[in-house]
């Protein structure tokens, strides 16, 4: 088996990803790798420091062509996965947001989290003929039942701190972004709304009203509102403000709040999808005339209901424990189509036995050194700006970060509950950059 090849593991949204990629990084390190995981965005910053490798990469969208060509340029080996690709809005509207032919020419391979994954990316106008691997995502591999210690504890201290709480995610990003110059792009051609996010855009206003209604219905229960990473959150805490029972909160995994709620709420949310297939009781709001969101996978996954009345009463039942659900035959089957590796070895031990068999592509170039130490030095003016997307403050958002004692407490909770990684080691490279190796 090849030895001590650096892999890098950036992680740019960290209560989504950065779990997930540590896992990762835990089975590479167990086979004689050197992994670097961490932050995204200080990892970039410094990626002309660090020997060619493998480097995997979490989309290959347009925003992503300079860092990819450089990382390429660098010396690098680039294997990809689309880090939204287990939740997938209508092909064209992916298409435009999800894929650059530019951007994935400096791609070798990708990893599909599920058989519809693999589908819409083999159909991308000018798809690349490289591999596509059916993998699935080290992100599944967390929901599966010998992974539920991994969040055990976190779990049971948000119970005993909240009771028996009601969570809502919240993922309207796009209509109530953190910072004013950071939503995507809204608009079709025609420079007017999509129906489908017409649609998005009324879920948004109606779960304004709802929440305050669920409140007032399930008092003094609690409602946990989650909002999106990418979310402000002044509009949920100007809904909050005259309910004692409502509080807005984003800390943490989303994975140990699921686990710790005696119900979760959402419309289309990724969440919802995780829930779902860790046993979790879940309600998607989708009222009736709302019918362009119909494929929103999420929803087809949980119990769906069609009005505010209908959504109140069933949380009260499931609330007062009289109403249990648990996926039907048609459920698993799309669960089956969009997952990979749901069952049998993991994904991470899948992705890892491909990477087994890359090596680097070469030579660090003259040219893409310097243009790192140009773009580091771009990145550091721009991070002065509080208004710009690459800001400190939208930095912080998406990566609030990891402490070297949070980094080495992982590492021993994995240990515990997966009963492997006795040999692996963590230490701190950077601030929020971590080296596991055996």
């Amino acid at each position: 088996m090849p030895k001590n090849k650096l892999i890098i593991l950036p992680s740019e949204n960290q209560t989504r990803e950065f779990d997930a990629k540590f896992l990762l990084a835990c089975v590479l390190a167990e086979r004689g790798h050197e992994v670097v995981v961490g932050a995204r965005h200080l990892i970039h910053n410094r990626i002309a420091s660090f020997r060619p490798g493998i480097y995997v990469a979490k989309d290959f969208r347009k925003p992503s062509e300079r860092i990819l060509s450089l990382i390429a340029g660098l010396g690098h080996h680039i294997v990809a996965w689309d880090e939204e690709g287990l939740v997938q809005p209508q092909a064209q509207l992916y298409y435009q947001r999800r894929f650059s032919a530019k951007a994935i020419s400096n791609v070798q391979s990708v990893f599909a989290w599920g058989p519809a994954n693999r589908r819409l990316m083999e159909a991308a106008p000018n798809w690349p003929d490289l591999p596509i691997h059916a993998s699935g995502n080290p992100r599944l591999d967390m929901l599966r039942p010998e992974l539920r210690g991994f969040h055990a504890a976190e779990a049971e201290r948000l119970k005993q701190r909240y009771g028996n709480f009601v969570l809502f995610d919240s993922n309207f990003a796009s209509f109530n972004p953190a910072l004013s110059n950071s939503a995507p792009v809204l608009f079709d051609n025609g420079g007017t709304l999509s129906p489908y996010l017409q649609g998005r855009k009324r879920l948004f206003e109606q779960w304004q009203n709802l929440i305050p209604l669920l409140a007032n219905a399930i008092a003094p229960l609690k409602i946990i509102v989650r909002p999106h990473p990418a979310e402000s959150h002044k509009i949920w805490k100007d809904v909050s403000l005259k309910h004692e029972n409502v509080e807005v909160v984003h800390e943490g995994s989303a994975l140990a709040w699921i686990l710790a709620s005696g119900v979760m709420l959402h419309s289309g949310c990724t969440t919802g999808l995780e829930a779902a297939l860790m046993g979790q009781t879940t309600i998607a709001f989708r009222p009736e005339d709302l019918t362009k969101l119909a494929d929103d996978l999420p929803d087809s996954l949980s119990v769906v209901v069609r009005s505010e009345l209908e959504l109140i009463a069933l949380v009260q039942k499931i609330l007062r424990n009289e109403l249990t659900f648990s996926l039907s035959n048609a459920q698993h089957v799309l669960a089956e189509d969009a997952a990979f590796a749901l069952r049998g070895p993991m994904a991470s031990d899948y992705i890892a036995d491909v990477i087994d068999t890359l090596e680097p592509r070469g030579t660090k170039q003259l040219a893409a050194r310097i243009k790192s130490r140009a773009r580091q030095i771009e990145k550091w003016f721009t991070g002065l700006n509080p208004s710009h997307k690459t800001s400190a403050a939208k930095n912080a958002l998406r990566y609030p970060g990891v402490s070297p004692e949070q980094a080495h407490h992982k590492l021993e909770v994995l240990q515990s509950v997966m009963k492997r990684f006795q040999q692996v080691k963590v230490r701190t490279l950077f601030e929020n950059i971590f080296v596991l190796k055996a």
